[in-house]
């Protein structure tokens, strides 16, 4: 990790952006940079959770030198920022459950578990508000399906990006897949459909 760009993005608790990491003595006779497949460029932004823990880094590489103006780093903050919402509303969700257990170990009445429910069900719903709002400064939706019954859930980013009313637009999974261009629809089917086949992450680039 020591050699790793994203140390340096972590430790410094910034964003770290290096244009040319040939030029700079931090990083030029890092392995990395001077390998067969070098890392020249790197814009990246550490990702923390509410207790201001650094776990990890979002972060742009490419192997040739890049600009990266004010409007570049404010893109990647928002893209950062959504990222972090997302961890954190799994990290509520995680914490919210164990507290659960845990005082439903010790306090069994109804009293206590309708307290807890509604305890839960306020942080949850505060960590979805986290989310929208950042992928409402973002500009960027997302949409997930669960694949037991195949219900599919759609963003209010998804919407506004499709241009779609959530009152007369049910979420499904084939409508998640036309809201991308009609020659890339394959591209995207084959991408999910291989995943699911592996059990294991996936990305690609398609148009909407």
């Amino acid at each position: 990790r020591l050699e790793s760009f994203c140390h340096h993005t972590i430790a410094g608790g910034d964003m770290l952006v290096v244009p040319d990491a040939r030029l700079d003595p931090r990083f030029a006779g890092n392995p990395l940079v001077t390998g067969p497949d070098p890392i020249v460029f790197y814009a990246g932004v550490p990702l923390c959770l509410e207790s201001g823990f650094r776990i990890g880094s979002f972060c742009l590489m490419h192997s040739t030198p890049r600009p990266f103006g004010v409007e570049d780093e404010a893109a990647l903050h928002d893209l950062a920022a959504t990222v972090t919402a997302h961890l954190r509303l799994a990290d509520a969700h995680v914490r919210l459950v164990r507290e659960a257990e845990e005082r439903a170990a010790h306090q069994a009445t109804i009293a206590d578990q309708r307290e807890e429910l509604q305890q839960r069900q306020s942080a949850l719903a505060s960590a979805h508000h986290l989310l929208a709002m950042a992928e409402e400064v973002a500009g960027i939706g997302h949409w997930r399906v669960r694949l037991a019954d195949g219900q599919t859930y759609w963003s209010t980013g998804i919407y506004g990006i499709a241009g779609l009313d959530p009152a007369t637009s049910a979420p499904t999974f084939d409508g998640a897949i036309d809201l991308h261009h009609p020659d890339d629809r394959d591209l995207v089917r084959s991408s999910i459909s291989d995943a699911l086949e592996r059990r294991g992450a996936f990305a690609f680039e398609a148009r909407m």
